[in-house]
């Protein structure tokens, strides 16, 4: 064999191992995607946004009117038989005080003694008045406001802060009270007293 042909030869086998070139890609048959539609994706994350925004506010507001109720209902007076009748008070007093209830007990005596406070005119009333306002009130009468205070004092971190109070501790609030009243009348009787 001549070089050439060799070389032919060797071309021929060449060619034969050579890898062939594969054929163009063609998809598979089957059902065709669309491409997507951003218009209608963002049309679609607008109105998730708004509907969590949505459901944000009314939690919100939920929680506020909540907040808002259990707030009314702490403030409100707590019910009252009769303001102006306070021979029933000092009968809820009497009833609490020997069913071992001095909170209860105290707080119908307090409003007891504001009722007959009233009566004599010493003060107006108000169940809307804290009780500082209360003590206020009689201030032209210092002695009467000297007789309130320790009454508020010990009434009010009772009643409104719910501590304890016990026996020993509700018989001084008694006396505080029938020493208030009894200034209060002896301030009645004065002025009654005084020319027209």
């Amino acid at each position: 064999m001549t070089p050439d042909q060799e070389q032919e030869t060797l071309r021929q086998i060449l060619a034969r191992m050579a890898t062939p070139t594969p054929a163009p890609f063609t998809r598979a048959s089957g059902p065709e995607i669309p491409p997507p539609d951003f218009e209608l994706l963002a049309q679609l994350a607008q109105f998730i946004l708004y509907a969590a925004l949505g459901i944000a506010i009314l939690v919100v507001a939920a929680a506020a009117i909540g907040a808002l109720a259990r707030r009314a209902r702490r403030s409100q007076p707590a019910p009252v038989s009769s303001p102006a009748r306070p021979e029933i008070q000092i009968e809820e007093a009497t009833r609490h005080a020997e069913a071992g209830d001095m909170r209860t007990a105290m707080r119908h005596l307090y409003l007891a003694a504001l009722a007959v406070l009233d009566e004599r005119g010493v003060l107006r009333f108000d169940p809307a008045l804290t009780n500082r306002e209360i003590a206020r009130a009689v201030r032209p009468r210092p002695e009467l406001e000297g007789a309130l205070m320790p009454v508020i004092d010990i009434y009010d971190p009772v009643w409104y802060g719910h501590k304890t109070i016990s026996t020993e501790q509700f018989e001084g609030f008694k006396l505080d009270i029938q020493n208030t009243l009894r200034l209060s009348e002896s301030a009645l009787v004065a002025a009654q007293e005084l020319p027209a």
